[in-house]
């Protein structure tokens, strides 16, 4: 199996599927930090609750529409979504908010 053009891209859009399933988590942090909304357990609980939800919804449906592609697209998404955790954790590093 080699890494044609076909193969880079669904793994491509998996990445940007991943870093799109990381916003809700951003968006609270990000809001929390700057005093925009208090900062809660639950809050933080239902992003991630939301990011899971979306991200599990993507992969259901690729593997019901193109059940060959499943592995490809959840590779791109995890190396979107960690991508995201590590711009969040510099972000926190330099209080780049």
């Amino acid at each position: 199996m080699s890494m044609g053009p076909e193969r880079l891209a669904t793994i491509a859009l998996g990445a940007v599927v991943g870093v799109t399933g990381f916003i809700p988590l951003l968006g609270v942090v990000v809001f929390a930090h700057r005093g925009g909304i208090k900062p809660t357990v639950a809050k933080g609980l239902a992003a991630v609750a939301v990011s899971f939800a979306f991200l599990m919804a993507v992969l259901a449906a690729v593997w019901f529409l193109v059940p060959a592609r499943t592995l490809e697209v959840l590779a791109g998404m995890l190396i979107g979504f960690f991508a995201m955790w590590a711009h969040l954790a510099f972000m926190a590093m330099g209080r780049r908010f």
